[in-house]
């Protein structure tokens, strides 16, 4: 085993072989090599033993976000309902979990081109949010504004973009605010944490994971498969298994607004993080790109998400479909209606 953790960075050695000796003991694997984690920063591994594979995902440091008590918990109860792949081994005394590795097909899946799988995404998002709870964590406007005061702490300017559309964060949160309901949420529905292995889709990474507002999950998924109007109607058809009614509408209109300034400041976060507050630089709104092209850019690889001037387009990318968003209809009357209600 010496061999398999000496590739590994020092600082997750010794915890990776307490861990190995724990879940597999006596047992030699037979390989161990490093996956791309995305923008987390728990470390992934991708193990095999005895010719079975699996993923270990190590959590280097414990703070709010990466709690693992919260996190592991969130995923055995996924878990267990067959939402996540299976646990095989989780300690939150190492900080580290074993799943189940889903060899991903990420051609094979395409809500946009397949109704048989926006069906059944809905009915997998649907049966998360049936319960049982989870542990409790921040909301989206939790995360919004403590994002913001760190970015403002850092001395950092909000694009222009930015402050355009997060002038109606209070608004809106005074608006929705009162018709929040909390249940079992993921609450980061990219596509890198929602994998397809030929026969039905998984959900992967519970590092936000908490109760919350369900709508804030399908106005994520929304957003990151880029669900046109029909495609997101026959999504939310399959979710509810109704159509929705207009006060859930108007709550999903709202929620993806906060989806979208939630996943605007995140990236600036990441940027800070990774670059330091120089590298955020104010934007005018016609400089935005479009998320559709710069999530297409990624795609080719033109664009890498861990550069930081990719995080900082993608940022502005995001803030721009609220910006555009506002500009129609829907803003105001969904405004209208949960005040009223």
């Amino acid at each position: 085993m010496t061999d398999f953790l000496a590739a590994l960075p020092a600082e997750v050695q010794s915890r990776v072989a307490q861990v190995l000796a724990a879940a597999f003991p006596g047992a030699q694997p037979d390989t161990l090599e490093a996956l791309d984690g995305g923008l987390s920063g728990s470390p992934m591994y991708k193990l095999v033993v005895g010719g079975r594979p699996y993923v270990l995902r190590v959590m280097l440091k414990r703070s709010l976000l990466d709690d693992p008590v919260r996190q592991l918990a969130c995923m055995q109860i996924a878990s267990e309902r067959v939402i996540a792949p299976h646990v095989a081994f989780a300690s939150t005394e190492l900080a580290a979990s074993i799943s189940d590795y889903v060899a991903h097909q990420p051609g094979q899946f395409n809500l946009r081109q397949n109704p048989d799988q926006i069906a059944e995404f809905g009915d997998l998002l649907r049966h998360l949010h049936s319960g049982p709870d989870f542990p409790p964590f921040l909301s989206p406007f939790d995360m919004i504004h403590g994002g913001l005061d760190h970015l403002a702490q850092h001395g950092v300017r909000l694009p222009r973009m930015t402050q355009t559309v997060l002038a109606q964060l209070q608004p809106v949160q005074q608006a929705l605010g009162p018709h929040l309901v909390a249940v079992p949420c993921h609450n980061d529905l990219n596509p890198g944490n929602v994998l397809y292995d030929g026969t039905r889709p998984w959900l992967v990474d519970w590092e936000a994971a908490g109760m919350g507002e369900p709508m804030f999950d399908l106005a994520g998924a929304i957003h990151w498969f880029m669900l046109g109007a029909e495609h997101e109607a026959a999504f939310l058809q399959a979710y509810f298994q109704r159509a929705p009614t207009a006060h859930e509408q108007a709550k999903l209109t709202l929620a993806k607004h906060v989806s979208w300034w939630m996943y605007a400041i995140t990236f600036l976060l990441v940027c800070l993080q990774s670059a330091g507050p120089g590298s955020i630089a104010p934007g005018e709104p016609e400089e935005a790109p479009s998320f559709a092209a710069t999530m297409a850019a990624v795609g080719r690889g033109e664009l890498r998400m861990g550069d930081p001037a990719t995080q900082q387009r993608m940022s502005l990318a995001i803030a721009r479909q609220s910006f555009e968003a506002m500009q129609g209809p829907a803003f105001g009357a969904a405004l209208a209606q949960l005040r009223r209600a």
